[in-house]
């Protein structure tokens, strides 16, 4: 095949090179599972009434989720329904033929095995499974119907060897990075399928509405390009007329795809359409997809089926002939199941036979009306199944390039076979009766004998589906079953034979698990369906399930024992897990009773499906037990986790009111999604409750009040390793830690996110009496609160505590700060060491803070996560041995009498001081401004050593109007290096005079030198390295020299003026005027003058003097 596939490809380059007037041109690909394939959109949207999915209703069926009939659907055609098992009956009156209006509903495993059969019996390759971008919101009923929809997918993929990939619709917005990395690789894990489909060896996946207006041109950009970082091939899905629009903004959005696939509906309505389409965009496609290395799958739709555009298949047709000699790389169906839409190729009734005879127009057709043929062209419901597949041999030159349609209307008829796989499951007073569907068969006849072997009574004929109920039989007595197919040629001989005693209902509320069925001893452990008949032991005999009984499990014999629910939905009142290694799958478990799960002792269990309970109630795992959550759940009023096992939140949905992790230790979660109304960690039994998953997440809505972790006297960790967890709600979204009594509470984040949006953390609330305690340890990740509150506004007793623990990770605080409402003796403690301490909004707290140097230093950043600046206050005193460091492009101001010696490093912004923090350290500036403002005069800040970055940084005076003063305002009794200039500026200084602003007693290094910021006018900076200060002066207008000289034995006499008080002034002498030596430094006078008396020699050579200044 590859090989034809290769010669029949250079054939259409050769083609296309002509139609371009340029060389052979080269796929960008090599095939793949969409390069040399067919692939069909596939939307399994629909839903029926009680088919136990989360819609619950009639989805995409009717316009209200009412039965559809007549006046409420929204159908545009009708499906040819017998191949399915399960059917929905609608509010529409028969079908022409006489059968039941029924619908299926792809909540049923059956319905999406049948549809992807179908796909495998006509050469389809695969599927692209749409997932709506605005339907992905965590907790939303839409995102666990879809989420249901993509395991039936896969399931059905690898059941068929077909291959499936996720397609985006854009046409809303939605968070679809996240949802990609948390929903459909680590939580549902479908691209770890063999089935998920792989190009270029990377799974694929489409966004579908490329360059619509749901974003703008840089957003679109980036989203694929942040998918193509997580390694994955992209489909641009784009408007068909996309190479109109390659000029502008659009242009690198399109190029950065990996493969474009024009959207054709609307464009493609009759033959002359698709002639254009052909010569206005395909050929224009595959030039710029060529000169830009796109791969192009072309877009192929059937046409509507009430307005006659089918044109009997041609115009499909035209468009494979069309986009295969243009050299598309792939084809694109659109789209499989869009019944409502009318563009489906999936099976379809033929003629009005199979429609509702109430059916409204457009509905009342089928796929016999043409618009080529006034009397209608008739063809089998499979019909376009059987094309498309012709398309697909086309397209990897099974058969050669035609433009004229090989599928033939109908297929020869003949009597057909005898349905096969027949079984019939046991129930009171009925039978279910299941069989495979027949090649041919118009319907079913079913046939019922006492004896076996016959003589057998037709019961039901004109059956439209592969399953019929028999009803009104009498328990107790054997009833034996044939089935038969039946067409307008004929009947088929009857099926093999299946027997059924249907029993009452048990009066015993307990059904116990048997593996052996009616083979001693009952019950016995072991795997098997739920629904099978006789595997329930109901004390006395063996029972086929009964929805409403309480479900027990394990005889005893521990082992691995898979209990499969057959896709169906189960209902019961509670489950008791008795022996170790049970796991349910595949269907969805309803439970009623208040105690709906008990997992006894030592005993695990596992739950890969879905639980609902309605009840509330108690989750009993007792002491060594662990039970798994694999399926997710939905948990109605307040449940209870009790008993001190372990429960594993393992994958899947978790929906509830209010969750109480009780008396567990320890309650984790993994790859799952949880929202919940409130979240109580620790209510009257201590537990731990840890997320450790990065897809993990846990979402309070608030509803049922504040959540809270230890009340009651418990104690309760709430432990974050990875994940996200959001307690945003503007009602219920505080956390307590600590509620009440003696209760301890403690919030470790070590990891992802915690994120209360604009509400309060408490770090305990209300535990006021001695022992009670909050505790909040951030080590990882990120904490974002409106505020930081140590206690809830009650009187504490004395050893009643709250702390603060910062040694990494990310505090962002909001405008509420940090702060205590507590009356009486709640001991509080911050203590900071590593870690990074920002804002959201600028806030301030006058409470102390102890930074220690085990893991570092503590960043402040004065600014949010997106680096706006926000100004964070601290008045309380900073002690302890640990360092600050500055960061952000806000302010921190340090108002407190700070004592903590770790020294201090500005990176950005500015941190503001007063000389009350008088304790010396080492600072380093990198290049951000630090402002120091004098709190009386003569005050000054101590510094043990002063570094000064190359970015520019800043020093700020703010000699506070406390007029000109000699006492350093920054005395550094180290060495000062000056790695590049440092600008000075000044504020608030007085009018004249000088003021020493900065003193050093060490060595200076570097090449950086002081430079002039902002300073008062008339005012300079006098950098002074003979005398190491830097000062603030008004410099005369005459400069100083030696205005006389006076000479007596022995000695001579100097003396001037014009001197800048106070400033450092040299006399330098020499023999020649050429090299001159340092003789005197002084300062002048207050009022710039010297005079000064130096030893003379008048031995020595005629000397010359001159006198300089800094």
């Amino acid at each position: 095949m590859k090989n034809i596939f290769v010669k029949r490809l250079t054939f259409i380059f050769g083609i296309i090179s002509i139609l371009c007037g340029g060389g052979p041109v080269m796929a960008a690909s090599p095939p793949g599972d969409v390069i040399g394939k067919v692939i069909v959109g596939y939307q399994g949207w629909f839903s029926g009434q009680n088919d136990g999915s989360p819609n619950g209703n009639w989805s995409h069926y009717s316009n209200n989720g009412l039965a559809p009939g007549s006046n409420n659907c929204i159908l545009v055609s009708w499906p040819d329904v017998r191949d399915y098992t399960t059917l929905y009956q609608t509010a529409f009156a028969n079908l022409g033929n006489g059968q039941p209006a029924k619908l299926p509903s792809p909540w049923d495993q059956q319905t999406v095995t049948v549809e992807f059969t179908w796909m495998q019996q006509n050469g389809i390759d695969g599927a692209a499974l749409q997932r709506f971008a605005s339907w992905v919101t965590p907790g939303s009923t839409r995102k666990a119907q879809d989420d249901g929809i993509a395991t039936r997918v896969k399931t059905a993929a690898e059941a068929t060897g077909r291959k499936f990939f996720i397609m985006y619709d854009m046409s809303g917005t939605g968070n679809v990075t996240n949802d990609w990395t948390d929903t459909i690789v680590n939580t549902l894990h479908l691209t770890s399928s063999s089935s998920y489909a792989i190009q270029n060896g990377k799974p694929v996946v489409c966004l579908w509405g490329v360059a619509n207006n749901t974003m703008s041109a840089s957003n679109w950009l980036n989203t694929i390009n942040t998918f193509k970082d997580m390694g994955c091939y992209v489909i641009g899905g784009v408007l068909h007329t996309w190479t109109g629009d390659t000029g502008g903004t659009n242009g690198p959005v399109y190029n950065a795809c990996n493969c474009i696939q024009p959207w054709v509906i609307g464009s493609v309505g009759n033959m002359a359409a698709v002639d254009y389409a052909y010569v206005n965009h395909t050929v224009p496609d595959m030039a710029y997809c060529n000169a830009h290395g796109l791969d192009y799958q072309k877009s192929v739709a059937p046409g509507g089926v009430s307005d006659g555009s089918r044109y009997h298949g041609d115009l499909m047709w035209k468009q494979f002939y069309d986009a295969i000699r243009a050299g598309s790389e792939g084809i694109y169906i659109s789209m499989f199941d869009e019944y409502n839409e009318g563009n489906q190729i999936a099976k379809t009734a033929e003629n009005s036979s199979r429609v509702p005879t109430d059916a409204p127009a457009g509905l009342n057709k089928g796929l016999d009306t043409d618009a080529g043929n006034t009397n209608g062209t008739p063809c089998t419901s499979d019909y376009y199944l059987r094309l498309t597949g012709d398309g697909g041999k086309m397209l990897k030159g099974q058969i050669a390039l035609t433009s004229t349609r090989p599928t033939p209307l109908m297929l020869p008829i003949t009597i057909p076979n005898a349905p096969t796989n027949f079984t019939a499951i046991t129930g009171n007073g009925q039978a279910t009766l299941n069989w495979t569907v027949t090649a041919g068969a118009e319907s079913f006849s079913v046939k019922q004998s006492l004896v076996s072997g016959g003589a057998y009574t037709t019961i039901a004929t004109n059956v439209g589906n592969i399953g019929y109920i028999s009803t009104g039989l009498v328990n107790g007595t054997t009833y034996y079953y044939v089935v038969s197919a039946v067409n307008s040629l004929g009947e088929s001989t009857n099926s093999l034979e299946v027997s059924v005693t249907p029993v009452a209902a048990s009066t015993s509320t307990t059904f116990t698990w048997d593996a052996n069925g009616t083979t001693a001893p009952n019950p016995g452990d072991g795997s098997g369906n739920w629904s099978s008949a006789s595997q329930w032991w109901d004390g006395s005999v063996n029972q086929t399930w009964v929805d409403g009984k309480r479900a027990i499990f394990g005889a005893g014999t521990p082992g691995n024992y898979l209990v499969d629910l057959g896709s169906g939905s189960i209902i019961a009142s509670n489950m008791v897990f008795n022996t170790s290694g049970y796991t349910l799958t595949n269907g969805l478990l309803t439970l009623s009773s208040s105690t709906p799960i008990t997992v006894n002792a030592g005993v695990t269990a596992t739950l890969k499906n879905p639980v609902v309970n309605g009840a509330g109630g108690t989750i009993q795992v007792n002491s060594g037990a662990t039970l798994i959550f694999a399926g997710g759940a939905s948990l109605s009023g307040t449940t209870v986790f009790a008993g001190s096992g372990t429960v594993d939140l393992n994958s899947g949905t978790f929906n509830g009111g209010n969750l109480t992790f009780w008396q567990q230790t320890p309650v984790t979660q993994e790859a799952a999604t949880l929202t919940a109304a409130r979240i109580m960690v620790a209510y009257s039994g201590n537990c731990t409750y840890t997320i450790n998953s990065p897809s993990a997440q846990a979402t309070s809505t608030g509803g049922g009040g504040d959540s809270f972790i230890g009340r009651g006297g418990s104690a309760g960790t709430w432990d974050l390793k990875q994940g996200a967890v959001t307690l945003t709600s503007a009602n219920g979204g505080n956390l307590r830690a600590g509620y009440d009594g003696t209760s301890k509470g403690t919030l470790m984040v070590e990891g992802g996110t915690f994120n209360l949006g604009t509400n309060i953390l408490y770090i305990n609330h209300g535990a006021t009496s001695s022992g009670g305690a909050g505790t909040v340890n951030l080590s990882g990740g990120t904490i974002t609160a409106g505020s930081l509150q140590f206690g809830g506004g009650g009187t504490f007793s004395s050893g009643s505590t709250a702390a603060l623990n910062v040694t990494g990770g990310t505090m962002l605080v909001g405008s509420g700060g940090i702060s205590k409402n507590a009356l009486g003796t709640l001991t509080n403690t911050i203590t900071l060491s590593g870690g990074t301490i920002g804002a959201t909004s600028n806030w301030l707290s006058s409470l102390p803070m102890i930074l220690t140097n085990v893991n570092g230093a503590i960043t402040f950043q004065a600014a949010d996560s997106g680096n706006n600046a926000k100004n964070i206050s601290l008045s309380g005193v900073l002690s302890g041995l640990g360092g600050l460091i500055k960061t952000g492009s806000g302010t921190l101001t340090l108002n407190g009498a700070n004592t903590y010696t770790g020294g201090t490093t500005i990176n950005a912004g500015t941190l503001a001081l007063t000389t009350t923090n008088n304790v010396s350290m080492p600072y380093t500036n990198n290049g951000g401004v630090l402002n120091l403002r004098r709190a009386n005069a003569g005050s000054s800040f101590s510094a043990s050593g002063f570094t000064f970055g190359s970015s520019s940084p800043q020093l700020t005076f703010d000699l506070a109007n406390l007029g000109a003063s000699l006492t350093p305002m920054l005395a550094n009794s180290g060495n000062l290096i000056m790695t590049g200039n440092v600008i000075i500026n000044a504020s608030n200084a007085p009018a004249s005079g000088t003021s020493v602003l900065l003193a050093y007693a060490g060595t200076r290094s570097g090449t950086g030198n002081f430079v002039a910021g902002t300073v008062p006018a008339g005012a300079s900076i006098i950098d002074d390295t003979t005398g190491k200060k830097v000062s603030l002066a008004y410099l005369s207008a005459t400069p100083p020299v030696i205005a006389s000289l006076n000479y007596s034995p022995g000695s001579m006499g100097f003396s001037g003026s014009n001197g800048t008080p106070y400033l450092t002034y040299r006399i330098l002498s020499s023999t020649n005027m050429i090299t001159w030596i340092p003789t005197w430094t002084n300062s002048f006078d207050g009022f710039g003058n010297f005079n000064v008396t130096l030893p003379a020699d008048s031995a020595m050579p005629a000397l010359f003097y001159r006198l300089v200044t800094p």
